[in-house]
Parts: C-alpha cells; sequence; structure tokens
C-alpha cells in the first residue's frame, strides 16, 4: 500500500494540534487570563458604571430539547447581545477580544453544519453557550461527580458574580446592545444563585416528550462517542468549554437527591445509556416542575407546541423576554422551526418499557400520556 493512500484513510482530527495549542494559551493559565479580564474592567470602569444589566434572558434545560434554535431566534433581536463561537477561548476578556477581532476585520467563517450533525448550521459568530468557562474556573470541581459541586461556598459565589456582573456589561458596551442573553444548560441548577444577584433575570426551560427527547440523547452521545474515539485533542475541547452532555465523558448536572444523581452517574458508567438518560430525563424535569413551574420569572414550554405553534409561541416567548418582533420576523421563524425529521425511531418496544417506567410519574405533569 502506498504512503498516499495510507495518508487518504487516516483520520483527520477534529482539533488541529495547532488550535489546540492555541486554545491552551488561555486553558492552561486561566489565573493569568482572569486577572487580566479584572484590568480590562478597570480600564473600562467609568464607561461601565452607568449601565444596568436590565432582564437578563437565560436558557437552560437539557442538550436536545430545542435550545440552539430558542437561542438563535432571540438573538437575532437587535436588543440582545449573547456570547458567541468565536468568544473561545478568549471568553475572560470579551470587550479586548471582540475589540481586536474587529481592528483585524476578521470575518465570520461560512456556515457549516456543527458538530452534532442535526442540519443546524453555524459560523463563528452564531451564538453559543460559553459562560461555562467562568463558572468552571470560580467553582472548582463544579462538575466531579463523585463530590459534585452544590455552590454553597459563599466566598466564591461572590467572586464570581464581581467578575462576571462587569463581564456582561462590558458585553453590553462592546455590543451596544441593552440586554444579555446567555445559553448553559447546567444553569438550571443555579437559577436561585442568578436571580440572588440578577433579580430581575428572567429563564426559558423547554420541555420534550420523554420518548423522543430520550431517544435524541441517546443518538447525539452515541455520534459524539464516535466521533471523538481517539482523538484526546477533541475530548479535551469538549472539556475545556465545559460540554459534558454526551460522548466519552459525560457528566450529568446535579439537582440534589444524591441517591438518586449517583444511580444516573453510575448507569451511564455502565453503559446502560438508555436507562440513564430517561432517568436523568425525570430527575431534571421534576425538579423543574417541583421549583419552576409557577414561577413568574421562569417560562417553561412543550418543544411539541413550540413546533406545531410556532407563531403563537414564539409571541408568548418573545412577550415573556419583554421584547418585540416584527410580524414578519416571526412569520419567517415560524415557517423554520418544525419536528426534526432526520431520523426515523429506533425504539422497540422494550425500550419504551424503559423510558415509561423511569419518565412516566414526571411524563404526566408536562401533559404526557404514555
Amino acid at each position: 500500500m502506498s504512503s498516499s493512500l495510507k495518508k487518504s484513510t487516516k483520520t483527520k482530527p477534529l482539533i488541529s494540534a495547532q488550535r489546540h495549542w492555541f486554545n491552551g494559551l488561555v486553558c492552561n493559565h486561566q489565573k493569568f487570563w482572569k486577572k487580566l479580564g479584572d484590568f480590562e474592567s478597570k480600564v473600562l470602569e467609568f464607561d461601565l458604571a452607568p449601565l444596568k444589566i436590565d432582564r437578563p434572558v437565560y436558557v437552560c434545560g437539557l442538550a436536545r430539547s430545542g435550545s440552539t434554535i430558542l437561542l438563535e431566534f432571540l438573538a437575532s433581536h437587535r436588543d440582545f447581545v449573547s456570547h458567541k463561537y468565536s468568544d473561545f477561548p478568549f471568553v475572560f476578556t470579551p470587550y479586548l477580544w471582540r475589540k481586536l477581532q474587529r481592528i483585524l476585520m476578521m470575518k465570520p467563517s461560512k456556515p457549516t453544519e456543527r458538530f452534532h450533525g442535526d442540519g443546524i448550521k453555524v459560523t463563528s459568530d452564531s451564538p453559543e453557550a460559553m459562560e461555562e468557562v467562568l463558572w468552571m474556573h470560580f467553582f472548582k470541581g463544579l462538575h466531579n461527580i463523585d463530590t459534585p459541586a452544590r455552590l454553597n461556598d459563599e466566598g466564591a459565589r461572590k467572586k464570581f458574580f464581581d467578575f462576571y456582573t462587569p463581564h456582561i456589561k462590558k458585553l453590553l458596551y462592546q455590543s451596544k446592545a441593552p440586554r444579555y442573553l446567555a445559553k448553559g444548560n447546567y444553569n438550571i441548577a443555579r437559577i436561585e444563585k442568578i436571580m440572588a444577584a440578577l433579580p430581575d433575570a428572567k429563564f426559558i426551560i423547554p420541555v420534550r416528550d420523554p420518548v423522543s427527547h430520550v431517544e435524541s440523547l441517546m443518538r447525539q452521545h452515541e455520534h459524539f462517542f464516535a466521533k471523538t474515539k481517539g482523538q484526546k485533542r477533541a475530548v479535551a475541547h469538549l472539556q475545556r468549554v465545559g460540554h459534558f452532555e454526551f460522548g466519552a465523558d459525560i457528566r450529568p448536572v446535579y439537582l440534589g437527591r444524591d441517591d438518586v444523581y449517583h444511580s444516573i452517574v453510575d448507569l451511564f458508567k455502565s453503559g446502560d445509556m438508555l436507562r440513564g438518560y430517561a432517568r436523568y430525563w425525570a430527575y431534571v424535569y421534576g425538579y423543574v416542575y417541583a421549583r419552576y413551574v409557577e414561577s413568574p420569572s421562569v417560562y417553561c414550554y412543550r418543544y411539541e407546541d413550540f413546533c406545531d405553534n410556532s407563531a403563537e409561541m414564539l409571541t408568548d416567548i418573545a412577550e415573556f423576554s419583554g421584547v418585540s418582533f416584527k410580524p414578519a420576523a416571526l412569520e419567517m421563524w415560524a415557517e423554520y422551526i418544525q419536528r426534526p425529521t432526520y431520523y426515523k425511531t429506533g425504539l422497540n418496544a422494550r425500550n419504551l418499557k424503559i423510558i415509561t417506567e423511569e419518565t412516566h410519574e414526571v411524563a404526566a405533569l408536562w401533559g404526557y400520556d404514555q
């Protein structure tokens, strides 16, 4: 076999050595970049002082519930600024990095299908969840599945919000937008903490039918696992951005109830992903229902209603978020949103029985008949 043929059959790295090294300049030296972020805030102190963080909106919940489309819809409104793909790895210094991008006239990348393989195309300017980098820096061991962090360290919380508040203001100042928008699925565990610091914050949580949701989670896990197999740099990248929802290093979010949480961890470790994701679904949405279904600061909706009655749901979400879209924009988004058609179900009767066993009580609370 010729050397050229051998080279052509080799799997292309998802994360190049150069990109891995470049990202490591920040990720491996976060104390320095945090200090630089503090310095950036100090330099801009006079400009940031009059700014108010007005009703920030947080999209959170479980992955594969339509949260990305929801984020893109809200981010399309001129009133919102959000983190985007190109903010990584320089998340600690948003003003300096975005200013530098503009000076260098760096153009957005061409639209390409994101790694998930779900038909959603993104560019470097697309909104994305990047806050987790900051949370992980201030709360050590945040995603440690053996001793999960409970965010009870008041000193760490104070340090975090002392950094986070001007961080948001820098994004507002740089973009000239009046409102902050964030996607972070793990923020579902931090709603009370965020509200204590930002009392007028709003949270939007999509809920999806457990059968289709668990199957989607399963497929995505298998996709991530297969794509990153043998690719240490790709796994490290997911760890650096705080993406532990799928693949080789899967870690569920901690919401209390230690016995249930650790049983989910054990199911994932054993490879029983179907039951693990089903129990995880009930764990998350049972928590949401008990705490937030009647909260005026939290808007919960069913993914199926979002797809089937898009125009009405988008109007309600916009109203809750405190923004107004033009009718033409709402119509465009309503036509774009639909239930996924890129795969057929692969669940058999045994699979369905397992999902029903794990989720039926919580599913009934959300109006799902099983």
